[in-house]
């Protein structure tokens, strides 16, 4: 199984912070509390960059409106080659935001997933509108940091999506082989726990419900940031300016 490029956050013009620890949570899961879209399958294309910074932003948006949208990730393929994707053959979150921040963002209801890059058709329906969109990157392998972050919302992450990640098929994935250095893959966190004695970070990956546990992966945490799942970290946030026809 072959994954796509590089597709982490590394925030241009924005700022990095540090999370205060205030009532952190033991364990966290968005899923259960309605934050998370369905599992996606992105196929032959490169766009886990896409489907990892889409799926922040349904979490963002849940948060400030309690509806939960599934957002467009073929429009990113289609109309963000401006800031610097490249479609099916991979780009970085912060450019996703950068074009959602000037752009906004449809629905996928309205600009549905095909698998493929193509013509840009961005109409006038908005789920996101532009200029509504912030986002932060977190300090570089900083899992404390990341930890706070998750409890509050969706993260995105970069990783090395070694073999070992790729033939997953359940428990908690303590993997040695991979770098912290070598970030090749982009998905979602959204939630942390402890399972049998070791913690670990929950993520969503964009291969298939039938991928992992149900399109969902535990990976290590607190294991010197293995396979980089702190090294570029991100997340947005959605001011009250909502456009979207279906929010009532």
């Amino acid at each position: 199984m072959r994954f796509s490029r590089l597709s982490c956050f590394i925030l241009v013009g924005g700022c990095v912070v540090s999370v205060q620890a205030l009532d952190i949570p033991s364990s966290v899961d968005w899923r259960t509390r309605g934050a998370v879209t369905s599992v996606k399958q992105l196929g032959t294309c490169g766009s886990g960059y896409a489907f990892s910074a889409v799926g922040a932003l349904e979490g963002a948006l849940f948060l400030e409106t309690e509806k939960l949208v599934e957002l467009s990730a073929q429009q990113i393929l289609d109309c963000s080659s401006e800031q610097g994707n490249q479609g099916c053959d991979g780009g970085l979150m912060d450019y996703t935001y950068d074009y959602v921040k000037q752009n906004g963002i449809q629905s996928e209801e309205y600009y549905p997933y095909t698998g493929g890059g193509g013509r840009c058709d961005a109409g006038v329906i908005r789920a996101v509108a532009a200029n509504t969109v912030t986002y932060t990157n977190l300090p570089a392998g900083d899992e404390e940091a990341l930890r706070q972050a998750v409890a509050k919302a969706p993260v995105s992450a970069a990783i090395d999506a070694s073999d070992n990640f790729q033939n997953y098929a359940g428990g908690v994935l303590n993997d040695d082989s991979c770098n912290e250095d070598d970030l090749n893959y982009a998905v979602l966190i959204v939630g942390y726990g402890t399972e049998d004695g070791e913690d670990y970070w929950l993520v969503k990956n964009s291969r298939g419900a039938e991928w992992g546990e149900g399109g969902y992966i535990k990976m290590s945490r607190n294991k010197g940031n293995q396979c980089g799942i702190a090294s570029y970290a991100s997340f947005p946030v959605v001011n009250k300016r909502i456009i979207y026809q279906g929010l009532k």
